[in-house]
């Protein structure tokens, strides 16, 4: 199993619509903060983005409503069992504890949002050990909105070179178990533990909403899914919390962000 550092991203329209191309802006610098708390210091409460705090309360807090996986994942804390069902402590404001490895899974947001260049879709990952020297490394995934797979943004690993880091040797356990392919499979499931007291660093990924659907078009957003675009079964990326920003002056991330912005290759995957 290879859990890797997730990089933060932040994609301005703005940027793209100004340079008339399909060039994809990657800032490590869009997330300039974040606030643990909780019993165990392990709760997300607040996000900064570009200097602009968001405390949880402003979080638009997304419920995993479907997954695919060959094997399925849970991770839970160290020392830790498996809640009832599965699923319980996923999206659950813990940064370690979620799912990993998946094929696909879709989060449906509590309340939907409008793509009006205000929105930010976040989730943290599961990243690298501290031991490992490639921290910059973190994996490839795809995204798309509402189950249309005609709006599928593709990042590749290359896509960004720093790590933003939201937890650093956060202990876990891994449980896995067979095939799901839905949440009553997940939660159906028998799983085994196949990692203890394991440790590694946690990373956030903030995409701008308005690069996923090409630009500012109002859409209603009411879900999101990220896939592993590697093969069936692959150790790939993780998700531990899933959630979206709604900023109050649009553009002003992009703006701010000019100045540690970097460009890579975008592309579009169509099905």
């Amino acid at each position: 199993m290879s859990l890797r550092t997730m990089s933060s991203i932040l994609i301005p329209a703005a940027l793209a619509a100004a340079a008339g191309t399909t060039a994809l802006p990657v800032s490590a610098a869009i997330v300039t903060g974040t606030t643990l708390g909780g019993p165990d210091g392990r709760t997300l409460t607040s996000v900064e983005l570009d200097g602009q705090a968001f405390d949880s309360s402003e979080f638009v807090n997304g419920s995993l409503t479907a997954i695919v996986d060959d094997n399925a994942s849970v991770v839970t804390s160290a020392a830790g069992t498996l809640p009832s069902p599965n699923t319980a402590d996923i999206v659950d404001g813990d940064i370690i504890t979620g799912i990993a490895n998946f094929d696909s899974v879709t989060f449906t947001l509590d309340t939907p949002v409008v793509n009006d260049g205000s929105v930010v879709l976040l989730f943290t990952d599961i990243g690298r050990s501290s031991a490992d020297a490639n921290l910059a490394a973190f994996d490839a995934f795809d995204i798309f909105v509402n189950g249309d797979v005609a709006t599928t943004l593709s990042v590749s690993a290359t896509d960004a070179t720093a790590a933003a880091t939201v937890g650093t040797n956060v202990p876990f356990d891994l449980f896995t178990g067979g095939a799901v392919a839905s949440v009553a499979d997940l939660n159906g499931a028998t799983l085994s533990q196949a990692a203890n007291d394991a440790n590694s660093n946690i990373g956030l990924v903030a995409i701008d909403l308005a690069d996923i659907l090409g630009g500012v078009d109002g859409t209603v957003v009411t879900s999101f899914t990220i896939e592993n675009p590697g093969a069936a079964g692959a150790a790939g990326i993780d998700v531990t919390e899933a959630f979206a920003v709604v900023v109050p002056e649009p553009g002003s991330l992009a703006l701010l962000g000019l100045s540690a912005v970097m460009l890579a290759g975008r592309s579009r995957r169509h099905r």
